[in-house]
């Protein structure tokens, strides 16, 4: 049987009905365990379909419990959401709603969130939700997209369409800027420099550009030359060092902090204090600040936390 773009075969002594697509097999129903399934390797197994008995539309009606399919999506949706793909969903949604899966935002933002996710089952049933009350509400295309965005919050726990400022779970070299727990082991001595010890496990990296443009204020402040960490860095400018290592203590970094927070408020506001007109936001939102700041601080309070309970009493900024 041809339907749709696929060619539907059976294979009695297998009890078993076959999905193609030019040959190469694609879906699975097992009529023992009345079960379907996606084929593990689909796309890539092909089959002599002309050695195979076409399935009756009965026999496909019963495999679909009594439905003939009227959509090409109906044996993916017959599946097991666990096999379900984001590509998947992103077709069930294109067609049963087209009209706001033809709105190129909306399908941008729809194929960006299944990206984003790990299992599909609950993102296809909010974004049907989601679409069947846009259209019973007669919604505008804007509003859509606001409730995707809470939609975002919701079920994958941040807003994933604003354009974030990357903070980095790991230590990175190149541009970026490596945040940690340290901790004085050896001062120097006449050959050589002092010696360190690093908290990495909690690192993270952040790219010195967004140190200068939302970061350095705060530092500058803070940085203490007289900090005998700071005094004795081998082969270091005086002041904040930019190619170096940078110790804080951690009531430092406490206040920095503090300083954020207070920072992020008073954008939130639209006022002004000592280091909003320091900060440069020609490349982000207002809104993307705040966000980079609230995570930001988050990190860093986790970060003295942990690196107290562990003996570091020292945060290093080292420069790329």
């Amino acid at each position: 049987m041809k339907l749709f773009e696929f060619n539907i075969v059976k294979m009695p002594q297998e009890n078993a009905i076959f999905v193609t697509k030019n040959g190469y097999l694609y879906y699975i129903y097992n009529s023992t365990k009345k079960v379907w399934s996606k084929y593990y390797n689909q796309g890539n197994d092909v089959i002599k379909v002309e050695n195979y008995q076409e399935v009756t539309s009965k026999e496909l009606a019963s495999s679909l419990d009594g439905i003939f399919p009227k959509k090409r999506t109906a044996f993916i949706k017959a599946c097991s959401p666990y096999e379900w793909s984001d590509n998947d969903v992103w077709n069930m949604l294109y067609e049963e709603f087209p009209s706001y899966m033809d709105n190129w935002e909306i399908n941008n933002m729809v194929n960006h969130f299944l990206s984003r996710a790990f299992v599909f089952d609950v993102p296809y049933r909010k974004f049907k939700e989601l679409f069947e009350n846009a259209k019973k509400n007669d919604s505008s295309d804007e509003i859509v997209i606001s409730k995707i965005k809470e939609l975002s919050i919701s079920i994958l726990g941040k807003n994933i369409f604003c354009n974030e400022i990357e903070i980095i779970d790991e230590l990175r070299g190149s541009s970026f800027f490596k945040i940690r727990p340290s901790r004085i082991i050896a001062p120097p001595s006449f050959n050589r420099a002092e010696i360190s010890a690093d908290m990495t496990s909690c690192g993270i990296s952040i790219d010195e550009e967004d140190i200068f443009d939302y970061l350095s204020c705060f530092l500058y402040k803070h940085f203490d030359e007289k900090l005998d960490a700071n005094k004795n860095r081998c082969n270091s400018n005086d002041g904040f060092d930019w190619y170096n290592d940078n110790y804080f203590t951690l009531g430092s970094i406490k206040e920095i902090i503090d300083e954020i927070n207070d920072t992020a408020n008073i954008l939130a506001l639209g006022k002004s204090n000592e280091f909003t007109s320091k900060i440069k936001m020609d490349m982000h939102k207002k809104e993307e600040v705040i966000d980079f700041y609230q995570r930001f601080s988050y990190r860093m309070e986790y970060m003295v936390r942990i690196g107290r309970e562990n003996g570091f009493d020292l945060i290093s900024f080292t420069g790329p």
